[in-house]
């Protein structure tokens, strides 16, 4: 059972998480903007210019695992409200099993029938749901892992082709 401190937490918890990948996000198109405008371009080859050409690509890659990763925690706060609703509805119909069950909000009646029913649909659906978390979640962990490991790869490259232009 949830507390008003646990919920406060878990809401600070997923403001902070937000903002760090939008300011991860932020971070990573001005690095794209500051080598775009500093990219002198040359051949292709075994030379300072395509690494920073490389590292602007990984650093383009990790903006695009970033999004993706915001896009993910969002379908995954949805899809777990809707779990969470269908959970809920289903304790109270199961509360109330063997009785008529009166809709508050719409002043409908159901029948015990009905109510054992909309139980089983509403079983069926929470297990659905329930893949459909695991699979974003697991989506949202790919790409957070993704993008940092793009980016870990952009600073190397960049790093490395900027101390090679020194010493040509």
């Amino acid at each position: 059972m949830t507390t008003e401190r646990s919920d406060k937490l878990y809401e600070a918890s997923r403001d902070a998480h937000a903002k760090f990948d939008y300011f991860i996000l932020g971070a990573v198109g001005a690095l794209c903007a500051f080598i775009g405008q500093t990219f002198h371009p040359a051949r292709l080859g075994l030379n300072p210019s395509t690494g920073e050409l490389l590292s602007l690509l990984l650093f383009c890659s990790a903006a695009i695992a970033g999004f993706r990763r915001i896009e993910s925690v969002n379908s995954l706060t949805r899809i777990n409200a809707n779990y969470l609703r269908m959970q809920e509805e289903r304790g109270t119909l199961a509360s109330t099993l063997g009785s008529p069950v009166l809709n508050h909000s719409t002043g409908d009646v159901y029948s015990p029938e009905q109510v054992e029913f909309r139980i089983e649909a509403l079983g069926e659906s929470i297990a659905k749901v329930s893949a459909d978390l695991k699979n974003v979640g697991q989506t949202a962990l790919r790409m957070y892992n993704s993008r940092n490991w793009l980016l870990l790869a952009g600073f190397l490259v960049l790093l490395a082709s900027r101390v090679w232009s020194a010493y040509i």
